[in-house]
């Protein structure tokens, strides 16, 4: 057989190892692509809770030296509800 194509077993290696390192190349790029999207979740994850006790720490600061009946008057119009609490 190898006599008829004196060149088959070059030209299937030369194809094996092509597909070999496409193959090896497209599992590097999912895996990087994996630790991308971890990291920006990560990353979104800590600026939402670096937000939210920004958010916290001025919602304090705004209360501090109210008084409980005021506070009260306070989350009823934020919350647009004169009856509720």
């Amino acid at each position: 057989m190898f006599a008829l194509f004196p060149d088959l077993l070059l030209y299937l290696s030369v194809v094996g190892g092509a597909i070999a390192l496409w193959l090896t190349n497209n599992i590097r790029q999912r895996a990087k692509a994996r630790k991308d999207a971890e990291t920006d979740a990560l990353k979104d994850s800590v600026n939402r809770e670096k937000r939210g006790r920004d958010a916290v720490t001025e919602e304090q600061s705004d209360a501090e030296g109210l008084s409980n009946s005021d506070l009260v008057e306070r989350m009823r119009r934020r919350h647009r509800d004169p009856t509720g609490l």
